[in-house]
């Protein structure tokens, strides 16, 4: 079995620095790929963020996936797109990349996979 490190952004907890040094700190660092998830932001300002740091993973050749927002990863060329179940499950999804759903049950891992899934997430933070 394969343990891979997925680093979620969420530029509010940065306390010094920026988004792209620290997502470029994480992949010095092994992560083996990021997931863009700034889910306050409008589409075009996602957009920009994401392509400034799709610079930095292409340059380590590391994975960007964007949380929620299939314009977003189709624009910008992004590896993959990060749906919740939901989305997932009751949507037609027109993404050629990797999608990855967000599950909170083992039914839904297994429903997710089915659907054609390319991997799960299970990351509670919150209850």
């Amino acid at each position: 079995m394969t343990n891979l490190v997925y680093v979620v952004t969420n530029r509010k907890l940065i306390k010094s620095g920026n988004l792209c040094e620290k997502v470029e700190q994480c992949l010095k660092g092994g992560a083996d790929a990021i997931i863009l998830r700034e889910k306050d932001l409008p589409s075009q300002e996602l957009l920009s963020i994401c392509l400034s740091l799709k610079k930095v993973t292409d340059k380590y050749n590391i994975p960007l996936i964007i949380n929620n927002n299939i314009e977003v990863a189709k624009e910008s060329k992004a590896f993959g797109v990060q749906l919740s179940f939901n989305t997932f499950k009751n949507e037609k999804i027109d993404f050629k990349g990797a999608i990855g759903v967000s599950i909170h049950s083992l039914e839904e891992a297994i429903k997710a996979e089915k659907l054609g899934a390319n991997y799960v997430l299970a990351g509670h933070v919150f209850e």
